[in-house]
């Protein structure tokens, strides 16, 4: 059951996306390639910032994706300038909450997500 949930988690933004309409799909430039990792971005309409796009294929299984997911104190070993993170209450056995803390560069503040 924890396996179907995680597959339906995780292809649900995937179904999402495939339903928008071709133009938003086709208007992403290609920035750079390393490592089999491809990155595209392109313009916003709501900022000044460029929307980015990473698109990445990996082989693994379900259980190491849940294990890193679940771990929130793992963050800061593989998620991009991840400086804290740590878990939250969870109301049941299917919802995972967490805090982690992002390093920004000075001037900005550290951000957190929760």
């Amino acid at each position: 059951m924890k396996n179907l949930i995680l597959f339906i988690l995780f292809m649900l933004p995937s179904l999402c996306f495939a339903q928008q309409n071709d133009t938003l799909q086709s208007n992403w430039d290609f920035a750079t390639e390393k490592d089999n990792i491809k990155v595209f971005t392109r313009s916003s309409d709501k900022s000044s910032i460029k929307e980015l796009r990473i698109l990445v294929e990996m082989n693994g299984n379900i259980d190491t994706l849940h294990n890193a997911i679940s771990n929130a104190y793992g963050f800061t070993d593989w998620v991009y300038k991840c400086k804290s993170g740590a878990p939250l209450a969870t109301p049941d056995g299917y919802t995972l909450s967490y805090i982690a803390v992002t390093d920004f560069p000075f001037p900005m503040s550290d951000r957190e997500l929760i």
